[in-house]
């Protein structure tokens, strides 16, 4: 809820300054939708015709299930970023190079489904009697460098209004899984948890990398 609320009064504020921004033709504002989910961004001219200021926020949130080591597991998926950045025109035209820093959202929680009587963990098999409700936890870096390129400048524009599109990536380290009963009947959960994060630590290891597509309408 906070997430959106934050959002919408950015949003609120970008409407309720684009007539003073046109008038300047130093700001610019976007409304956005991609693999960050939907979203704002404020533009400021740093450099005129090569540098650009942006910040911005997006969110979105979905139902999500996924399967590790044996273990499917029902939950939520939230993906969402507050980036800072700047946007290089190397050629004083549509073209940029983007990069920056973003506060990342993306994150997946859960709980694990028992598909017969047992789940097996690790090394041994546990009844909801030995360790109730097994919530699930994914995370990755909270805060993530970006970088990626572009086409419009949405100051520059002869028109007030225009389509923009993003391409990149943002690094976001090895994701990690949290293991979460809400009972603890065996001891031997003690090293059993600790191995199935491992595993999927092992398996997702090498997707450091969120993909960053985004299409937008700017105004000025």
């Amino acid at each position: 809820m906070k997430k959106y609320l934050s959002i919408g009064l950015l949003s609120a504020v970008i409407l309720s300054c684009s007539s003073a921004f046109a008038a300047e033709h130093t700001w610019a504002v976007a409304g956005k939708v991609g693999s960050l989910g939907i979203g704002a961004d404020v533009h400021r001219v740093i450099l005129p015709d090569r540098l650009n200021l942006r910040i911005g926020a997006s969110f979105f949130r979905r139902g999500q299930s996924f399967t590790n080591s044996g273990i499917s597991y029902d939950g939520t998926l939230r993906v969402g970023a507050i980036p800072a950045g700047l946007d290089l025109y190397p050629f004083k035209n549509w073209f940029r190079v983007q990069g920056g820093l973003m506060v990342n959202l993306n994150q997946i929680q859960g709980t694990a489904r028992f598909n017969s009587s047992y789940l097996k963990i690790g090394a041994h098999s546990y009844t909801t009697d030995t360790i109730g409700q097994l919530g699930a936890t994914v995370k990755v870096d909270r805060v993530a460098p970006f970088f990626g390129v572009g086409l419009f400048n949405p100051i520059k524009n002869s028109r007030r209004w225009g389509i923009f599109v993003d391409v990149g990536a943002m690094y976001h380290g090895e994701p990690t899984l949290t293991l979460q009963p809400t009972v603890l009947g065996s001891p031997f959960l003690r090293n059993d948890l600790p191995a199935q994060e491992q595993l999927f630590s092992s398996a997702t290891h090498k997707y450091i990398f969120y993909p960053i597509l985004q299409v937008g309408v700017s105004l000025r």
